[in-house]
């Protein structure tokens, strides 16, 4: 009874003590105003026949830095299209191999800013809420730096700068893709809208002192600025897609389809059937980032297999593969 009332205690505190809600406009504004990027550090990790790899930390003051990884072309003659993707937790190293390797593309990838709780049980998911809020802010801004970056360097095609966000990260990549215009086109993989649903969906153990009627208060209160649905429709007039699955135990296909019909043309939705664990398939990432590319190539953001731009030597094969894939 005793852990009960300070449970209920801890919850109506973090309930009062939450944050109001910024306007798409305001956070918009308030991201422009961020710290610039004062130095940035470069350290090569690897190479391949197509591509050299560095940790990147691009630092904004003295004492404080965010980290990312790059994939880079080895040789670059030209502007050529840049890719910034979010993924999951501690995905940021691996999220490099989501795209096959290919000489055509600069791939940025991050780890997000948490420094909470590691584990969301008992009053560690109580304490956990403001830093997940403050881990949503500082992404926004690390997102916000990257497109600084990309703008930056002159490899880079200004007019085909991409975001691209798989399952959590593609709440930020939504939220990041309606207030920055400099992002040319949005992908969201396996995502979807709704928070309050989301986290009903995700805490299906939820701990008993944590009342379902609670839930929307309290993400409306720390995380109503990271809600996808006040932002999707911004995206436009820029090109949406969407590659999500009905059997979607995460993000359900409510939730999908609630960011699609909010969301503005030009818009596409392409369905697959299979559970979001099996993200944790290689195969499977390979095979959706491949339906990825096939779909901005025809929107033309690279060429064609075959056409003077720069490929991956396996484009072809890969049509083949994408054709077969049993996409609904």
């Amino acid at each position: 009874m005793q852990r009960s009332r300070w449970m209920a205690v801890a919850l109506a505190l973090l309930l009062e003590t939450g944050c109001q809600t910024t306007s798409p406009e305001a956070l918009r504004v308030s991201l422009e105003r961020k710290p610039p990027i004062a130095h940035i550090q470069r350290t090569l990790l690897g190479e391949t026949s197509l591509s050299k790899r560095y940790e990147l930390r691009i630092h904004t003051g003295e004492e404080w830095a965010f980290e990312y990884y790059l994939r880079m072309p080895r040789a670059v003659t030209k502007p050529i299209p840049a890719i910034l993707i979010l993924a999951g937790f501690e995905t940021g190293r691996q999220a490099l191999d989501f795209l096959d390797e290919r000489d055509d593309v600069i791939l940025l990838s991050m780890d997000y800013p948490y420094n909470g709780p590691p584990e969301f049980k008992g009053f560690d998911l109580l304490r956990a809420v403001p830093s997940l809020r403050r881990m949503g802010l500082a992404t926004l801004e690390a997102g916000s730096l990257a497109l600084d970056y990309f703008w930056g360097q002159p490899e880079v095609d200004r007019e085909k700068i991409i975001l691209i966000g798989v399952s959590f990260g593609s709440i930020f990549t939504t939220v990041l893709g309606g207030l920055d215009e400099r992002a040319s086109a949005v992908v969201l993989i396996y995502g979807g809208g709704g928070l309050p649903l989301l986290i009903r969906q995700n805490l299906r153990e939820a701990p008993w002192w944590l009342p379902s009627w609670a839930i929307p208060p309290l993400v409306k209160a720390f995380f109503g600025d990271f809600e996808p649905l006040r932002f999707v429709e911004r995206i436009s007039p820029r090109p949406l897609l969407m590659i999500n699955s009905r059997q979607d135990e995460f993000f359900p296909a409510p939730s999908t389809e609630a960011l699609y019909q909010q969301a503005k043309e030009p818009k596409k939705l392409i369905w697959y059937e299979t559970g979001h664990m099996d993200l944790f398939d290689p195969s499977l990432i390979r095979r959706l980032t491949q339906e990825v590319v096939k779909e901005l190539r025809s929107a033309g953001y690279f060429s064609p297999p075959g056409g003077h731009g720069l490929n991956s030597p396996e484009d072809l094969c890969h049509e083949q593969e994408i054709d077969q894939a049993g996409v609904r």
